[in-house]
């Protein structure tokens, strides 16, 4: 790949072209987004680009009250001529891109120079631009992109996520939920059973704070917790446990998102009794898991007051795990949910400048986990959980 010393002097032509694609660009809708002293600011062509932003960001929305810090710029548009003619120019100077990793999918990366990058996915018609000095991030997309909402909200994310992680948050596989006016995290391996208690507790009247990922950060010996933005992943079995969420497995029409790990075709192809058992998950915005729930509403976050270990009963033998309360156990099991590096979860792949988060900066908030309230909390998926929260209130003060 040509260092940004050399790719300098193709900055003219790389001008010319970034200035006819700004020039093209029809974003006239705005909005705003704050949180932790990030200000987003949205420019899109259509009102439903930011719909769909705002709600996939709504928890976090709510946490704005600090002092702003930095200011970024989101810009979407659709330019189908863009791609071709940047190919263009990558193939008369002979560059190569660097490939870079995203889950499945392949992004390659121009370096044009210290302050300038552009990314693309050519099968997928889609390009970032993105420039540091102006802290704008370009998103085009084309004809061939599909589902371009989720690449907008997946661009937004990945800016706030890399901003929340250079002030220091760390981001943990894990949930919470609030109530009594306290935040509890909610810890497990896969399949342990964090989704069906949160929603067992939210049936009780607590609120959602997060589900499968959670930004925890250390401050001034409390640590803090917030939403982490993205779509709440069901699994079949416990969508089959909750009426409200039952029906939207065999009328997937009804969900707002579109999902890659839920396919409707081929779950209605297998008998209802199986569901439980397949690894497919739904992916609801907050506002449907508010309907669906509406005791339980979303909650910013705040300070973590104790630590809760889902133990699903012999209702459900195939998940029945037992979590003795040696607190070495504990201290491996709150390891373990630690963020793998370049984890597929977390979007530090947009070459923002910032600093990536690495396992070094997590471990004093797992000693600090280790310090508080712990309890594990048994219960029958699907049974009547009328007295769940004194139940786990009862643990944690024992």
């Amino acid at each position: 790949m040509p260092n940004a010393d050399s790719n300098f002097t193709l900055l003219p032509e790389i001008q010319s072209w970034i200035a006819s694609v700004e020039k093209a660009s029809n974003a006239s809708c705005q909005d705003t987004f704050t949180v932790e002293g990030l200000t987003l600011n949205l420019q899109a062509e259509h009102t439903a680009q930011l719909d769909w932003i705002r709600a996939n960001l709504a928890p976090l929305s709510l946490n704005d009250k600090a002092p702003e810090i930095t200011n970024w710029t989101l810009r979407m548009s659709t330019n189908p001529l863009a791609p071709r003619n940047l190919f263009s120019i990558v193939q008369q100077y002979n560059l190569a891109p660097e490939r870079v990793a995203i889950k499945t999918k392949a992004i390659w990366r121009l370096a044009i120079n210290s302050d300038l990058d552009i990314c693309c996915r050519p099968s997928q018609g889609i390009l970032w631009v993105i420039d540091r000095r102006r802290k704008l991030v370009h998103l085009i997309t084309s004809a061939r992109t599909k589902y371009p909402l989720a690449i907008g909200n997946s661009t937004a994310r990945a800016i706030i996520i890399a901003y929340l992680h250079d002030q220091g948050w760390q981001t943990f596989h894990a949930g919470a939920v609030n109530f009594d006016g306290a935040a509890h995290l909610v810890v497990g391996d896969g399949g342990q059973g964090k989704t069906s208690l949160i929603l067992a507790l939210m049936s009780g009247g607590a609120s959602m704070i997060a589900n499968e990922r959670i930004l925890l950060k250390l401050s001034n010996g409390s640590i803090r917790c917030q939403p982490f933005p993205m779509l709440t992943a069901i699994g079949l079995g416990t969508a089959t446990q909750y009426p409200q969420l039952e029906n939207f497995i065999p009328h997937s029409e009804q969900l707002t998102s579109p999902t890659y790990r839920f396919s409707p075709r081929r779950v209605m192809r297998i008998d209802p009794v199986e569901w439980p058992k397949m690894s497919d998950k739904i992916q609801l915005l907050a506002e449907e898991l508010d309907a669906c729930f509406p005791l339980g509403k979303c909650h910013p976050g705040g300070h973590l007051n104790g630590v809760i270990l889902p133990n699903i009963g012999p209702s459900n033998k195939e998940h029945h795990v037992t979590i003795p309360s040696d607190r070495k156990v504990f201290e491996t099991l709150t390891r373990n949910v630690l963020p793998p590096h370049r984890d597929k979860h977390y979007p530090d792949w947009l070459p923002l400048g910032m600093k990536e988060c690495d396992e070094s900066g997590a471990r004093p908030i797992v000693e600090g986990l280790m310090q508080k309230p712990a309890a594990e909390v048994s219960f029958f998926a699907g049974d009547s959980t009328g007295h769940l929260l004194e139940k786990v209130m009862a643990r944690l003060n024992s």
